[in-house]
């Protein structure tokens, strides 16, 4: 299964904080946002890779931190090619993109932006009970 994390947005609610740094990379406690939640999907059963979508502006970002994390799977970072909030594609297209660019036919774990509500390695094995995957 692949885990597909959102983070082509632009937090513009964040500004100035955000305007050229993208969300998912600001430090909490040590840490990077986007740490902390693979953090706890990385011990989940079944995931094998994480595809990361980014937007342009903030590419290079998630390109030098994909250098330096350490995660147990493989990290893609994708490029949606938007540039700003008037032209970004949505949470919709960026899936579709995903799918798209690399072809996949398995599987999809989605993200929410919201993941520090609950820890994930909490969460029930979805395939034993029968939950579908995205």
């Amino acid at each position: 299964m692949i885990c597909l994390i959102l983070a082509a947005g632009y937090a513009t609610r964040l500004y100035p904080l955000t305007e050229n740094f993208p969300k998912p990379l600001l430090d909490v406690q040590g840490r990077t946002v986007l740490d902390w939640l693979l953090s706890d999907v990385d011990g989940i059963e079944g995931i094998e890779k994480y595809v990361i979508v980014s937007n342009h502006k903030f590419h290079d970002h998630f390109a030098a931190w994909k250098e330096s994390c350490s995660l147990s799977h493989p990290v893609v970072v994708l490029d949606d090619g938007s540039t700003d909030n008037s032209n970004r594609l949505g949470a919709v297209k960026d899936i579709l993109f995903a799918i798209e660019e690399l072809e996949i036919d398995e599987d999809l774990c989605r993200q929410h932006r919201n993941f520090r509500h609950f820890q994930h390695s909490n969460f029930p094995d979805w395939k034993r009970h029968g939950f579908p995957a995205f």
